[in-house]
């Protein structure tokens, strides 16, 4: 594997051995592994490493999945023998907290300056491919044994009439909300959903889940969802 990209006694001339677009998980860790490997490696990224994992998916839904179920044990610590209580928080200051871990996760593993270490350049703009082995990140052109595109999803919102009139809010700026919701419906009933909808229920609010689908969690097996 290290010989396969690092000998270039039989290819043309690149500047780079590597090239990955996109830094979320998968970028990160394939720019990280060539690196490793002795490639010469630069990741591009168009805004902030990380991806969705540290900003939008895993780091801050599992915070506010955690912070919900002390409040749900909290109300419930009468089956651990306990008083229970109502759970009182303030919701921005729960936000705050959920940046914090997201902040420090990002400090001590997805900034650049972390990347540098392991021997991968960081470059930040948006890449257009020239060729096969080109690119073009603004005024900068450069080429590569290698690409790999790594450059993520976006949330898929469903053409129904009148939705894009309001103020939906998605798994990608749910984290960026300045103040609870009282009232919420959420569409679709997969683990994002469900996991939303268990966070903001365990936390007060009224929740509402709509899925085209008889069961929840459709992939799962059926006594697990019920």
């Amino acid at each position: 594997m290290h010989r396969r990209l690092c000998d270039n006694e039989s290819m043309p001339n690149f500047e780079y051995d590597l090239v990955v677009i996109g830094g979320g998980a998968a970028g990160l860790t394939a720019a990280g592994f060539g690196a490793l490997l002795g490639a010469k490696t630069v990741l591009i990224e168009a805004e902030r490493l990380g991806g969705d994992c540290t900003w939008t998916g895993c780091i801050p839904s599992k915070t506010l999945l955690k912070a919900a179920k002390v409040a749900h044990q909290i109300r419930t610590a009468e089956r651990y023998g306990l008083k229970p209580g109502t759970p009182e928080f303030d919701f921005s200051a729960l936000l705050e907290h959920i940046h914090k871990v997201q902040q420090g996760v990002y400090d001590h593993a997805d900034a650049p300056p972390n990347m540098k270490r392991l021997g991968v350049e960081v470059i930040s703009g948006s890449a257009r491919f020239l060729d096969s082995r080109s690119l073009e990140i603004g005024s900068r052109k450069l080429s590569a044994r290698f690409i790999v595109i790594a450059t993520g999803s976006r949330a898929s919102v469903p053409k129904i009439p009148g939705l894009s009139a309001g103020d939906y809010i998605t798994n990608e700026t749910v984290f960026s909300l300045s103040r609870q919701p009282r009232k919420l419906a959420v569409l679709g009933a997969g683990p994002i959903g469900i996991e939303m909808a268990q966070a903001f229920r365990r936390l007060g609010s009224e929740v509402t889940v709509i899925n085209k689908d008889a069961q929840i969690l459709q992939r799962d097996d059926g006594e697990l969802a019920a």
